[in-house]
């Protein structure tokens, strides 16, 4: 399992993963460590415990979609969708909170309201990133080829339905990074 050190070493340890219950660590598959395998964190750290299954639902019933991750404001990864390597995940978590976070205090600079949904178009991909209640976030990464509409309604279905067990615990002084 990949961590890393604090301070001067470089970023602090990988925040654990725990999408489908209690259990024996993550995969690797290519060389990746993938979070197809649940495993155990730090105790209470994680409150989206059991989700996975939906993100892997979401993939199943929606064409062209790649990955899906649950993840907190500000930016670390809680769920991942089955198969995706911890360091892509934790990439596109990162990537998502610093997208969400620009186009919310764009909204507020320009009086437009809270954002409802971010999207990001590429000549191959499309990356939606979505509130999903209690501060966290929903990103997906859909290729080129996805029914745009479709995959907004179903994010927005997913959300409603279960926005509420979604919750990412704010972290505490202390478990911020440093600055």
């Amino acid at each position: 399992m990949r961590t890393g050190g604090a301070g001067a070493e470089g970023p602090g340890p990988a925040r654990p993963v725990a999408c489908r219950g209690t259990g024996r660590g993550t995969r690797t598959t290519k060389g990746h460590e993938t979070m197809a395998e649940p495993y155990d964190g730090e105790a209470g750290q994680i409150t989206a415990s059991g989700l996975g299954w939906l993100l892997d639902d979401l993939l199943e019933r929606t064409d062209h979609v790649r990955q899906a991750v649950l993840l907190s404001a500000d930016g670390l990864v809680s769920c991942a969708s089955r198969g995706m390597p911890r360091r892509d995940a934790e990439h596109l978590a990162a990537v998502s909170a610093g997208f969400q976070g620009l186009a919310g205090e764009t909204g507020s600079r320009f009086a437009a309201g809270k954002v409802r949904q971010t999207m990001v178009m590429w000549d191959g991909a499309y990356l939606f990133i979505a509130p999903a209640g209690g501060g966290s976030r929903l990103a997906v990464l859909s290729g080129a080829e996805t029914d745009v509409g479709q995959l907004a309604h179903e994010m927005a279905l997913l959300v409603k339905r279960v926005g509420r067990h979604m919750t990412v615990p704010a972290r505490s002084a202390d478990e911020a990074p440093d600055a």
